[in-house]
Parts: structure tokens; sequence; C-alpha cells
């Protein structure tokens, strides 16, 4: 996961074992530059790690919490927030996330290991967007009815399933195995205003099965900039 360290990492940390069940607790504390994380670079971070294991029967639970946490790419760009893992031997991993960002907007994805599987391929950003982003990811296509994760993203410019935009907003959802974007807002690189919603829905998470679909409003547009809303040639 970590890469590039530039100097050593000082950290502080504290261990706790229950002697009758073996329960343990490790809380770790640490402010040190770093190279990359999963990587995306890292100036600076700052925050905390637990990580605890307990033993009931035959099943072994376990949690991990990164964060909270800040930490700070080369170019003064923030991430704040919170990763929780946890499963057992019987039960699939889950992924907790709370996260506020101005990183890229794939960095913001491999760092924190949510859609980080090209579902946010579609969406390209010319410059770091504002995103918020919290709740609970499978890890697991047999428990992909447990992702319910919702979040809100304003992108200065870019460009959203190859239509350039100048700026936009919109709130997104992940649930289940649809991906939705509603209260889109956004103006084209002409300066017409759109209002949208759309919906990725990815039975088995492959984009050879997933089914698309969108409602889409323009405002003070040109044909051409309508017919390039959805992929259709304006020539004829």
């Amino acid at each position: 996961m970590f890469s590039d360290i530039p100097e050593p990492v000082p950290v502080s940390c504290s261990w706790q074992v229950n002697l009758n069940n073996a329960d343990m607790k490790i809380l770790i504390h640490l402010s040190s530059k770093l190279g990359a994380y999963r990587g995306v670079p890292i100036d600076k971070v700052k925050g905390e790690m637990q990580i605890e294991g307990w033993t009931r029967g035959t099943n072994f639970i376990f949690k991990t919490r990164i964060g909270p946490l800040t930490a700070v790419d080369p170019k003064g760009r923030k991430l704040e927030g919170a990763l929780v893992f946890s499963g057992s031997r019987y039960e699939p991993t889950r992924i907790d996330v709370n996260a506020k960002s101005d990183f890229k907007l794939e960095d913001v994805a491999n760092f924190t290991e949510v859609l980080a599987d090209g579902v946010l391929d579609r969406v390209t950003c010319s410059s770091s967007p504002q995103l918020e982003f919290a709740g609970i990811i499978a890890t697991s296509l047999s428990d992909k009815a447990a992702n319910n994760a919702r979040g809100r993203c304003m992108i200065p410019d870019g460009a959203f399933f190859g239509v350039p935009f100048n700026s936009a907003a919109f709130d997104f959802s992940y649930v289940g195995t649809d991906l939705a974007f509603s209260n889109v807002v956004a103006k084209t690189s002409g300066g017409a205003g759109v209002k949208a919603q759309a919906l990725i829905s990815m039975p088995d998470f492959s984009y050879d099965t997933a089914s698309f679909s969108v409602d889409c409003a323009l405002d003070n547009g040109s044909l051409e900039e309508l017919m390039g809303i959805f992929n259709l040639p304006s020539d004829n």
C-alpha cells in the first residue's frame, strides 16, 4: 500500500490484549511525510489507525479503522475522513467510508478503495473536484446488496460520458448494483444549461451487461449540443 517513503515514519503505538480470550486492540498514531499510498502521491499525513480482533466460538472477527486522518498531496490538496474495514471468518469484508476531498477524482477512488474498479471512468475532471462521500461498500459480488453509499460532487470543468462542461454539481448514490446521479446541474462548453439524472445498473459489476438510462433537459443550447449529450451524429 505505502511506497516511496522518503524518511523514517514517527509512530506511537499502544497494544491491548485480553489474556482470558485473546481479544486484541492495536492503536497507532502517525504524523509524517509519505511518498505514496496505493499509487496516490502524498506529501504528508496525520491520523491514527486502530486494529481490533476477537474470537467467538470458531468465528474470528476483525475491524480495522483508518482515521480520522488528514492527507495532503504535493499540490496542497486535502483528503479528510475515515475508512473502517470489518468482517469475519464467515462474513465478507465491508468498507464503511466517510470522506471529504479536493484530491483528483481518480486519486480519491484509489486512496479509499471505493469505486476504484473503473465505475467512475465515465466522469473526467480537468481540475480537482470537491467531493463528499459516506456509506457502506461491499468488497465481493456475493455481498452486493450491502452497498449503500451517497455523496455529492462539484466539478469546475471536465466531461461526463464524453460531453464537455464548464461547471457541474450532482448528487450520487451507490446502492446494490446501481450507481445513480441525481440533481445534476451543469453548463456546457457552449454556455447552455443542463439538468439531468442518470442511472447505471450493473447486475454483475460488468460493463458488458450494464444498462444505462438518462433524463436530460437542455436550456438555451444548440441542436449540436443536444445531439452531443447523447453521442448522436449531428451532420444530417
